[in-house]
């Protein structure tokens, strides 16, 4: 008998442009896997388990102040969400692609953060498998 399974938990990724408030995530530093736990589709007994990788890293062209403040005086969002599409394989994702976005480079930062991440790999009978999996993340602007 064939069953899916599915984890879910959105991932929210707040950065501030110039000061360190305790929640803010720093360029290269390390994701909690604790904290965080990825949408996981397919036919496995036990779900893929992040055990490690970086958060994406804010981008640097987004962070011009007069650009920073023309989105304000606009009242233009602040805010990206990202979604990122890949395989939980042993180790690390595969085939990982991640919505469009506007500008680009937030979709491409999240794909690098996502290449980073290892996994224990989703189990069926004690077999390893793969799972679809996705992850999302809103970039913030403050």
């Amino acid at each position: 008998m064939n069953t899916a399974s599915i984890a879910v938990v959105t991932l929210p990724l707040g950065l501030t442009a110039c000061t360190s408030a305790p929640n803010s995530y720093r360029a290269n530093s390390s994701l909690d896997p604790a904290d965080y736990t990825v949408e996981c589709a397919g036919d496995f007994d036990q779900p893929p388990r992040l055990l490690a990788g970086k958060v994406p890293v804010f981008p640097a062209n987004m962070l011009n102040p007069t650009l920073i403040d023309d989105r304000k005086v606009r009242r233009l969002p602040m805010e990206w969400a990202v979604r990122a599409h890949f395989e939980a394989a042993d180790g690390g994702p595969l085939e990982v692609t991640s919505t469009a976005t506007r500008p680009p480079s937030f979709g491409t930062h999240m794909s690098i953060a996502v290449r980073s991440w290892r996994f224990a790999p989703a189990m069926r009978a004690n077999v390893a498998v793969q799972a679809r999996c996705n992850a999302e993340f809103t970039f913030v602007l403050d």
